[in-house]
């Protein structure tokens, strides 16, 4: 997010961009998953972006990526979801191993029948935990690695499987981590949303080897990891390998090229299609200049895309303190949109009209200015216009 920000302010010529639609808040907060009455035990919180399905038997599964594993909230509808404190539908193997990418692990769902449900899995290996794993010394966060793996449910998502390492690797960005970098990989992944015959996801790439961004990329076999390929200035042509078994020497033939920079930055946390404006809507949390303000704006921005690989400049959807901006005594840290649309008929509710719900997190901080366990995921109802 520094990156991103520093490279943000660099682009103040490039801010202003012509707005294709507009978004609309059309009503208050309502809370959807409150921490300090439906948690299960401390840190039972979310830490990544709301996503849904709707499985064989017409539950609503509300997916909760946490602290170390994913849960879920589940219910008939998104109004009477309960916090399932009973399954565990992804624990985090905490295998030291940074060539098996399976250490924290975080995924994003994916069905088309409500029974077989597909997980792109965002796994991070944090070397400064592991004692004797990063040059650069135990707890001063160096060596991290992200990268997506796969891991599949044929029982309506109550329990996952996932092939042995190194086949559940999908994507990632070289080299292997060293003594110098702090993030290496892929972080933050979108839904995975389906397109024509591809089945698309977006993530942000960060390294200090190549440039900030988001990385698209697809796979016409969803139950295929070693099928996806990224792209790669030009196509959707990049094989990923695992730098750990394969050579990725020349590292800029074997990484993917970050696409829109200048319009979307590093956004990539919900994408859905919108039957309203007849066009896909990337979500993120972003910044932008106002000249009308004179000033730069935090917030959730949104963008808009015929393929998603070229998109629209960012439009605010609101404004959002960030977990960068949030100052002593004011508003809390806002985190994580994602949208949702109740009343979709698609099964991943990834298909919108012109109303649907905009989903956050909202980090709250003590009297001591400390960031706490305490995140509630919240909702607003949005609108789209033309």
């Amino acid at each position: 997010m520094v990156a991103v920000a520093a490279a943000a302010l660099a682009l103040c010529a490039l801010c202003s961009g012509a707005q294709a639609a507009s978004v609309n808040v059309m009503g208050p907060e309502q809370i959807v998953y409150d921490y300090s009455t439906m948690q299960c035990y401390d840190g039972d919180f979310f830490d990544g972006n709301a996503q849904a399905i709707r499985d064989s038997t017409g539950r609503i599964q509300l997916f909760k990526p946490g602290n170390g594993s994913t849960r879920r909230l589940a219910g008939p509808d998104f109004d009477h979801l309960t916090n399932d404190c009973t399954t565990t539908l992804m624990p985090s193997p905490m295998d030291v191993n940074p060539a098996h990418y399976n250490y924290l692990v975080g995924p994003v769902m994916y069905t088309e029948n409500g029974q077989d449900v597909y997980a792109i899995v965002h796994t991070e290996w944090h070397g400064w935990e592991i004692p004797g794993a990063c040059p650069a010394g135990f707890g001063r966060r160096r060596c991290g690695v992200g990268s997506n793996s796969f891991a599949v449910s044929h029982d309506n998502g109550e329990t996952y499987t996932t092939p042995p390492p190194p086949g559940n690797l999908i994507s990632t960005v070289p080299p292997r981590p060293t003594v110098d970098d702090s993030r290496t990989g892929l972080f933050s992944n979108t839904n995975v949303i389906k397109k024509g015959n591809y089945y698309y996801v977006l993530s942000l790439i960060q390294s200090e080897h190549q440039d900030v961004g988001t990385c698209p990329m697809r796979t016409k076999d969803i139950t295929d990891p070693t099928s996806w390929r990224g792209w790669d200035g030009t196509s959707f042509s990049l094989r990923f390998r695992n730098p750990f078994y394969e050579n990725v020497t020349p590292q800029r033939t074997n990484q993917c090229e970050a696409v829109a920079y200048e319009n979307i930055l590093g956004m990539a946390r919900s994408i859905t299609f919108n039957t309203f404006l007849n066009k896909y809507v990337l979500t993120g949390s972003a910044v932008n200049y106002d000249p009308a303000q004179s000033r730069y704006v935090w917030g959730f921005y949104y963008s808009l895309s015929d393929d998603l690989v070229h998109w629209s400049m960012r439009q605010l959807i609101m404004e959002a303190p960030s977990l960068l901006t949030h100052q002593c005594g004011g508003p809390d840290a806002l985190s994580y949109p994602s949208i949702l649309d109740h009343d979709s008929t698609d099964r991943n509710f990834r298909v919108t009209d012109q109303s649907a719900y905009l989903y956050y997190v909202h980090m709250h901080y003590n009297a001591a200015c400390q960031l706490t366990l305490d995140r509630d995921l919240v909702r607003v109802p949005i609108q789209f216009t033309p």
